[in-house]
Formats: C-alpha cells, structure tokens, sequence
C-alpha cells in the first residue's frame, strides 16, 4: 500500500515525510535494523490504538534523514 498527501513542502527537499514497510515480526525487524547501526526517531517499538488490535512501529533514520517506519499490524 502507498499513502501519500500533499503539503506545503512538495517539490522541496525533504518533502517526503516517511517511506513506511510492513511486517508481520517487528522484534526480528527491529533487531536486524539494530545491528545496522541506525540513527532512530524514538526508542524502541512503540504501539497505537490503529486498526482493530492496534499496530507496533518503530522509525529510524536513513542516510539523508528521510524517515523509515516499520510497522506491524496487530491480530
């Protein structure tokens, strides 16, 4: 799935929020992208009330500062 919107900042560097991936093991995930030595956004896997059971993320920078979250939706 691609989500997009558009902002003030289109067409500007930067103007991408986040480039978001899906995946149905987000502590094997979060670990495989801890051994890479990534900058995060947060510390560790955060959780919200989306979707019917809620979802885990966690976002880390990538080398020009966009945003990557990975995410898991909760069953």
């Amino acid at each position: 799935m691609l989500e997009s919107w558009e902002e003030k900042t289109a067409g500007q560097p930067g103007a991408i929020n986040h480039i978001a991936l899906d995946t149905n093991e987000i502590e094997k995930a979060f670990r495989a992208v801890k051994e890479l030595n990534v900058e995060f956004k947060d510390e560790g896997i955060q959780e919200l009330p989306y979707w019917e059971h809620g979802i885990k993320y966690f976002n880390f920078f990538g080398p020009n500062r966009e945003i990557f979250e990975v995410c898991q939706i909760l069953k």
